[in-house]
């Protein structure tokens, strides 16, 4: 028998995520010039994405939950006031691919966590420069003590050298 509640199988959690990226995972701020080097526009054209993408998946799942991601200008746009995230959002910090949280010591409870092991990029390997054990343990043991603890995406770049 099918258990099926709105589309969502009974037992399943689902978490939508919502945001605005550009391509390749460039700032959006690349892709409308309109945006450029105008920081309260681009917080609110981000904000009012959340806020359709949210609606899109309601009209389907009224009881949907969401998350959003904040990676780089997310992260700086919120705590600079530019991006407001609905508080039935939960917010999920990224760190900078190094280990270091975005959050500026401003995570709270009921938030998450999306950290990178290893990254590749025009400055590391991810074969061979890992975040270190004491700062994964540092930066999420902070996490843990806020009770930012609703979430956590481990990114692991490549699984076998991690």
């Amino acid at each position: 028998m099918d258990q099926r509640r709105g589309g969502v199988q009974a037992d399943e959690e689902i978490l939508w995520s919502v945001g605005l990226r550009g391509l390749s995972d460039s700032s959006y701020a690349s892709l409308d010039p309109s945006v450029r080097d105008n920081d309260p526009l681009l917080g609110q054209r981000i904000g009012d994405a959340i806020t359709d993408q949210m609606k899109i998946v309601r009209a389907k799942y009224p009881n949907a939950q969401f998350v959003t991601d904040l990676w780089q200008e997310g992260a700086r746009l919120t705590k600079e006031g530019y991006l407001k995230i609905p508080p039935e959002v939960t917010l999920v910090w990224a760190d900078t691919g190094y280990g270091d949280m975005q959050d500026g010591g401003a995570v709270a409870a009921g938030q998450g966590a999306y950290f990178h092991t290893a990254m590749m990029n025009g400055q590391a390997n991810q074969l061979t420069e890992m975040v270190p054990v004491g700062t994964i343990q540092s930066e999420l043991g902070r996490y843990i003590k806020a009770g930012a603890t609703s979430y956590l995406l481990v990114n692991t770049s490549d699984l076998r050298p991690v």
